[in-house]
């Protein structure tokens, strides 16, 4: 798989597979290490198009910050629905954003070839809106509170700006414990 391969993302299975093949050069590099994680209860069935990964990824100053993230891949159109992260996907962001980790969705709107890192913070304003019944159901390709970013380094903007994935990153940068 190579990099020319983004332009042939269709779906999210293949979204999968990219960000999987993207992952082995973080490793390769020694630059992080990303794995998909379960969210669910055992004998649950991932929904299609939805996936979670964790890890740690390098920030630019040389240190290891945790990452947590759910990749949605969105096979045509502009918009990503809040429904279709499930409970247990925005539990298991906002425990590793509440502990120090940086969180964020990773939006991939597959026709348009555009990628967005929805950093925690933002999400957890939309799903209370959404689940309140007055705010938005989906997030717009190219809102202004998205992040952009390209393959295959699509960690680069949460190593560029910590703080704005990670509720905690000045404390864990500076040492501070709780």
């Amino acid at each position: 798989m190579s990099l020319r391969a983004v332009t042939r993302l269709k779906d999210a299975g293949a979204l999968k597979e990219y960000l999987d093949f993207c992952n082995e050069g973080y490793r390769a590099r020694k630059r992080g290490v990303v794995y998909p994680v379960l969210t669910g209860l055992p004998g649950e069935v991932e929904r299609e198009g939805e996936s979670c990964y964790g890890g740690h990824n390098m920030t630019f100053s040389g240190r290891p910050m945790p990452v947590i993230f759910c990749a949605a891949g969105i096979p045509a159109g502009d918009r990503w629905p809040l429904s279709s992260l499930e409970d247990a996907e925005y539990a298991l962001l906002e425990s590793a954003y509440l502990t120090g980790a940086a969180a964020f969705v990773l939006l991939g709107y597959l026709e348009l070839k555009r990628f967005f890192l929805l950093p925690f913070g933002e999400l957890q304003k939309r799903w209370r809106h959404w689940r309140w019944g007055s705010g938005p159901v989906t997030v717009k390709c190219g809102d202004s509170r998205l992040v952009e970013t390209q393959f295959p380094h699509y960690l680069a903007p949460v190593a560029e700006k910590p703080d704005l994935f990670c509720q905690q990153w000045n404390n864990v940068a500076l040492g501070a414990t709780g």
